[in-house]
């Protein structure tokens, strides 16, 4: 029976180093198993019904082969199972790339995500090359020779009497085989990690929004069911303090400092309390009062001004800029409170939308949630009015932020 120490010190390195990477890999794959049966499902060479049960399959078979090197001896098969699993899943991989073809939609996001799968492909495929001829050169070490036997006994006599068969050192070729798998190992391993802390990041800011939406309803209550509105919108400039900070704010400022409103009455007056400032967002930019976000939520302008505002057919000037009240909410689910306006992935642009990840929204029924793009209404486009009232400072239309339909829209349109 061969055992993992009867193999040569080289292969049983790579051996370990593979089975580390299949581990990695299967649990990055089972920490959203969801999300990979959804990447699965858009692939043209497997069907939908297909995608979620080797969704699971595959992560499981990855872990086995992994298991088997660890407990059973045979250290050579075990080797050659997570090698052959490594070029099955690339090869797969290659072939859809090969017979996938670009959406013809016409839609920014999901050609972007056609060609991130493309240039992506290619970094997976070369580094699982590197591990697979990883796998065939540790095979090539310890293949069996005329002389295994001996070795064998030779490595058992040397655990009695350690002068019996010194140690033999690495070759550059076992070298450069074990520098090859560790750097794919690291370039494995950090995605993982990045994609931990997300994740974390992402709790965090649900919790977050969970927070500013239930304080909102809790305004509400002690302002007879009126959503925050604390600038007058017949002075140009009002100036309001905590302390030693002080900030000159206009009427459409209220969007992206709205915590200068809430911060006295529910938040223990703490202007910079933590909850303000999206995970990831970075340094704390809200105690500037000349920086325009503060911490990366935003808080819905459709608040601020009549639902016939929000429609071009019926918007007349800033007399409309009004206290808005919670029975005009037609839509309390899928009307948004607050949206995380940086981690989005969303540019506004006069060209359009580029999307890169899901979008955060706190809704007026206290809930918070993670959403694709293309579930969310993109709001009103305000260049047609930005120039004719004053102090409506934003040129672009953000989804969360600029509803159509103001308080009677929704959101949320799926």
């Amino acid at each position: 029976m061969i055992t993992i120490r009867d193999v040569p010190t080289s292969s049983r390195i790579v051996g370990h180093l593979l089975a580390v990477a299949l581990g990695l890999t299967a649990l990055l794959k089972l920490l959203d198993v969801e999300a990979f049966a959804q990447t699965l499902a858009g692939w043209t060479l497997i069907p939908d019904r297909a995608a979620a049960p080797i969704a699971t399959l595959i992560p499981a078979m990855e872990i086995g082969a992994a298991a088997a090197w660890f407990m059973l001896p045979w250290p050579r098969a075990a080797i050659a199972a997570m090698g052959a699993l490594i070029a099955a899943f690339t090869a797969g991989y290659a072939a859809e790339m090969a017979v996938a073809e670009a959406p013809d939609c016409g839609c920014l996001g999901v050609l972007m995500k056609y060609e991130a799968f493309r240039s992506e492909g290619w970094g997976l495929i070369a580094r699982n090359g590197v591990l697979v001829a990883a796998a065939g050169a540790a095979l090539w070490i310890a293949r069996p020779t005329a002389g295994s036997e001996n070795r064998r006994s030779d490595s058992a006599l040397s655990e009695t009497d350690p002068t019996a068969n010194p140690a033999r050192g690495f070759t550059i070729i076992e070298l450069l085989v074990v520098i090859a798998v560790l750097a794919v190992i690291v370039s494995i391993t950090l995605p993982v990690l990045r994609s931990i802390r997300l994740r974390s990041e992402d709790a965090v800011s649900l919790a977050n929004l969970r927070t500013h939406a239930q304080t909102m309803a809790a305004y509400q209550a002690d302002h007879n069911d009126a959503f925050l509105n604390f600038v007058p919108r017949n002075t140009y400039e009002t100036e309001i303090s905590y302390g030693y900070l002080t900030a000159t704010l206009e009427y459409w400022d209220q969007p992206h400092r709205w915590m200068w409103g809430l911060a006295d009455g529910y938040y223990n007056g703490r202007i910079n309390d933590e909850s303000f400032v999206a995970p990831g967002y970075g340094e704390f930019l809200g105690l500037d009062p000349g920086v325009t976000y503060a911490g990366g939520y935003l808080y819905s302008s459709a608040f601020l001004a009549t639902p016939e505002f929000w429609d071009r057919s019926t918007r007349e000037g800033s007399h409309q800029y009004v206290v808005v009240y919670a029975h005009q909410v037609v839509y309390p689910d899928r009307k948004a409170f607050f949206s995380y306006a940086e981690r989005t992935g969303i540019q506004s642009q006069t060209v359009g939308y580029t999307e890169s990840s899901p979008f955060h929204l706190g809704t007026t029924d206290g809930a918070a949630r993670i959403v694709e793009t293309a579930d969310i209404d993109r709001g009103e486009w305000l260049t047609d009015f930005v120039m004719t009232w004053p102090g409506l400072k934003r040129n672009l239309f953000e989804p969360g932020v600029t509803t159509k339909h103001g308080v009677r829209g929704r959101d949320l349109v799926r």
